[in-house]
């Protein structure tokens, strides 16, 4: 293995482990978007729910506005712990533009 060789292999594992540090680090950022909007979801809920004369109707925005942030939280948890896999499949689609 030539000196050449090694770097740009040294230089592809840095990239790889960049790549993967990057999707690591937008899964947790979400995960902390997402718990807020947990939090706002379930304490709309408990207050609409408790208020005098039978609440406050739930909207169907307020549905749409959950089942959105249940699809947040499974992006977030792929992108947190699929990382990897994001990374090989980035790498495959670029060595298949090489060929």
């Amino acid at each position: 293995m030539s000196f050449r060789d090694l770097t740009l292999l040294l230089i592809k594992l840095a990239g790889t482990d960049l790549q993967i540090v990057a999707f690591s680090t937008l899964g947790i950022y979400l995960l902390f978007q997402i718990l807020s909007d947990f939090s706002f979801h379930i304490s709309y809920l408990y207050f609409s729910e408790s208020i005098e004369n039978g609440g406050t109707p739930f909207l169907i925005d307020t549905y749409a506005y959950i089942f959105s942030t249940l699809m947040e939280l499974i992006f977030a948890l792929y992108l947190l712990f699929g990382a990897n896999s994001i990374t090989k499949l980035i790498a495959s689609i670029r060595e298949i533009g090489y060929k």
